[in-house]
C-alpha cells in the first residue's frame, strides 16, 4: 500500500479547481468510460520514467511504471451537463496534458477515463464502481453535484478522490481522509493522505 504522492495530490487539486471553472461554450460531447491518453512531451521538473529513488515500478492499481490512470466522474449527460459535463472534462484533460508535457508525475503520464453519472444521483455509484472495478483507476477526480451517491463506495475502497466539493460528501471528517475538496476543508488536519484499502 502506498500513499498518494504529493505531486499527484497537487495535480488532482488543480484539476478539480480548473474543471469546476470550465465553461460550456465550444465543448464537444464524449462517450462514457472512454479512455483518453494525454500526449507526451518535453522535459520538466518531474523525474523521467524509470528513474528516481523508488525505481518507478508499478506500485498500485492503476499505476504502471509509465502511467497513472485517473477516473474522471462528471455529469456528461443529463440536466447538469451544461455546467458539469464536456467543458469540465476538457478542462481536466488540458490540465493533465500540461502535466504530461512536463514529464508527468515522477515520469508517469496521466491517463484519463471518464465516468458519466448522467446527472442522476443513483447513477453516480455505478459510474464510480465502473471506474474502480472495470477500468482499474488509481484515483478519482470528480466534478459532479451527484457524487453524494458514490462517495461512500470510494471511502470504503480507500480510493483517493479530489472533487470540486459541491456534492455533499464529508470532506475532511474522520473516516473520509481519502476525500479531498478543491474548495479546502476547515476540518482537514495536516496528516498525510490516506493509504489505499486492500482489495
Amino acid at each position: 500500500m502506498r500513499r498518494l504522492a504529493p505531486a499527484a495530490i497537487a495535480v488532482l487539486f488543480m484539476t478539480g479547481g480548473i474543471a469546476a471553472c470550465g465553461s460550456s461554450s465550444g465543448s464537444s460531447s464524449t462517450t462514457a468510460a472512454s479512455a483518453t491518453t494525454a500526449s507526451s512531451g518535453g522535459s520538466g521538473a518531474s523525474t523521467p520514467a524509470g528513474t528516481g529513488a523508488s525505481g518507478n515500478e508499478a506500485s498500485d492499481v492503476g499505476v504502471t511504471k509509465d502511467s497513472i490512470k485517473i477516473g474522471f466522474v462528471n455529469s456528461a449527460t443529463g440536466i447538469a451537463a451544461s455546467s458539469f459535463g464536456p467543458a469540465s472534462l476538457s478542462a481536466a484533460k488540458a490540465r493533465f496534458e500540461l502535466e504530461n508535457e512536463k514529464g508527468g508525475i515522477n515520469g508517469r503520464k496521466i491517463k484519463v477515463v471518464e465516468g458519466d453519472d448522467q446527472s442522476v444521483l443513483t447513477s453516480d455509484l455505478p459510474a464510480v464502481q465502473g471506474l474502480v472495478e472495470n477500468d482499474k483507476v488509481f484515483a478519482l477526480a470528480v466534478v459532479s453535484p451527484y457524487f453524494f451517491g458514490g462517495y461512500r463506495y470510494a471511502v470504503q475502497k480507500g480510493i483517493p478522490v479530489t472533487s470540486a466539493g459541491i456534492d455533499g460528501a464529508p470532506y475532511g471528517l474522520p473516516g473520509s481522509e481519502n476525500l479531498f475538496s478543491a474548495q479546502g476543508s476547515l476540518t482537514r488536519s495536516t496528516r498525510p493522505a490516506s493509504r489505499r484499502a486492500s482489495t
